[in-house]
């Protein structure tokens, strides 16, 4: 039997539903899960703070999936074999528009808001209309979707690449070039990642798997216990954020007076107005930000557009990462240049405790599902 967690509503608690294991699509796979990541994206669903058209109830969410090759559909062509590792690569794409050809995880036709009114074939596992993860059988509707896990890489650390991996791999190769430059010109470059989570600690090892001690890292946050926790797997400095908005100068201040100067990059991974608000402020002029965090649309105050030309700011948006850069990051993995964020283990029954943890911004490092 198939036992899967399903979301049936809004702001509801999850519930666990049995069925038959179905047989696999006739181009596609079952996947025997073992691991799936808990991702700060399932508490946007689930609060309805990803406002899909149509969403369907119940669903069945978890978008960084990994687990064994438990059945493969008749029409399928794969060198994979029953009982091979897998993660599961959470976006299908239609394969013919510019993003898709460029091997980009932004296809028009799958985000969320044009999924329902042009092509509600395609699929992003675990996320708005497709089931995912959070179940102990997985079916995919093409094998193309499945990669072989590294025999040095646990399932455990691979499913946490198909989503938060990849996204910081993104980020990093997205002011990587302002990091090359300041390295080029001053011989060491200053990096600012707000928000020491999950995916953060992610871009803490990759940056330092690109650069070693050719950049300064600062990890920041209002939490010290996260910030504990990015100093063991890399950050050269720390900053410890007051929450307050009126002591947005001394933590601006802070950052400076730890790195030795202004950022040449940054990252956020917060969503916040205030946190944006001070990275900016504690960058240099041409520096270059990239966009991770998520937020509501309404709670984001107009932006000083004009200081930001005046400054020669850069900002780029980043939206998960493509199949090459899993594949990527996995090696990196499989060849130790590149640790795993902290990790903590739960069962399915504990998914709807440890959502709310993500929640309200107590779970360090990152949650994952063992089926076992």
């Amino acid at each position: 039997m198939n036992r899967k967690l399903c979301l049936v509503d809004y702001y509801k608690p999850f519930e666990f539903v049995e069925e038959p294991i179905h047989k696999p699509p006739p181009k596609g796979a079952i996947v025997k899960v073992t691991n799936a990541g808990v991702c700060h994206s399932d508490v946007l669903l689930w609060q309805k703070e990803f406002d899909m058209p149509n969403q369907r109830f119940p669903v069945v969410l978890g978008h960084e999936t990994a687990g064994t090759l438990f059945a493969v559909g008749n029409e399928a062509e794969t060198e994979l074999s029953v009982g091979d590792r897998v993660v599961v690569f959470t976006w299908t794409n239609c394969g013919e528009c510019y993003n898709c050809v460029n091997d980009r995880t932004n296809c028009p036709n799958l985000l969320p808001t044009h999924q329902t009114i042009k092509t509600p074939n395609i699929k992003t596992y675990g996320l708005f209309n497709t089931d995912g993860g959070f179940q102990t059988h997985l079916a995919v509707d093409d094998v193309s979707s499945l990669l072989r896990i590294p025999e040095a890489v646990p399932s455990d650390i691979a499913c946490l690449c198909a989503c938060g991996g990849i996204t910081a791999m993104n980020a990093i190769t997205k002011i990587r070039p302002a990091i090359d430059e300041a390295i080029n010109l001053l011989g060491q470059a200053r990096v600012a990642l707000v928000g020491a989570g999950g995916i953060a600690q992610w871009a803490i090892q990759i940056c330092k798997a690109f650069f070693g001690d050719k950049v300064i890292i600062c990890a920041i946050d209002v939490r010290s216990d996260k910030l504990e926790d990015a100093k063991k797997i890399g950050a050269d400095v720390t900053v410890c954020w007051a929450k307050e908005p009126e002591k947005t100068p001394e933590a601006v201040m802070q950052v400076i007076d730890n790195c030795g100067g202004r950022v040449n990059a940054g990252v956020d991974f917060t969503g916040r107005t205030t946190s944006l608000s001070r990275l900016v402020a504690a960058s240099q002029m041409a520096a270059s930000i990239a966009l991770v965090g998520l937020s509501k649309e309404d709670q984001f105050p107009p932006l000083p557009i004009n200081s930001y030309i005046f400054l020669g700011l850069s900002f780029h948006t980043v939206y998960a990462g493509s199949k090459r850069s899993l594949v990527q990051l996995l090696d990196l993995i499989n060849e130790g240049k590149v640790k795993p964020p902290t990790i903590h283990h739960v069962t399915l029954e504990q998914v709807n405790a440890t959502l709310e943890k993500v929640m309200t911004g107590e779970q360090s490092g990152r949650a994952v599902v063992c089926m076992d």
